[in-house]
């Protein structure tokens, strides 16, 4: 049974980038590019791993890191924030909210799919 990680980014780009890269490592992938209508899903459907963009509108990736945290059936998801901020006190709120990976945007193409399988215990499968 693959993984399932929920993408949620206010670009349509980037959600749709990252979930091209996902599907490529074989799991199943949920996006919403709108942090208010994914909390729905998120209180209903068990996720492994949340890829958070933080700088959005009506909820923050922040928040929204904060508010799957306080949800029973996720407490074993792990959260990439996967944002365009670099300064080491977004770093900090990173940590402090329960993410377990902070990533800037510009290491995308090298490093999401590793720490996605890292985090997930899952190992590339090459087609």
């Amino acid at each position: 049974m693959p993984k399932t990680v929920m993408v949620i980014d206010d670009e349509p780009g980037m959600t749709e980038l990252v979930k091209i890269m996902l599907r490529r490592a074989n799991l199943n992938v949920l996006t919403s590019t709108n942090p208010l209508q994914a909390i729905n899903e998120i209180d209903q459907t068990p996720i492994d791993l949340f890829i958070l963009d933080v700088m959005m509108p009506g909820m923050n990736g922040f928040e929204l890191c904060q508010y799957i945290r306080t949800k029973p059936h996720q407490s074993e998801a792990r959260i990439i924030i996967l944002t365009a901020l670099a300064d080491l006190e977004s770093r900090q709120k990173g940590q402090e909210v329960g993410a377990n990976v902070f990533m800037n945007k510009s290491q995308l193409s090298k490093n999401l799919i590793t720490q996605v399988q890292g985090l997930l215990g899952v190992q590339h499968s090459h087609q």
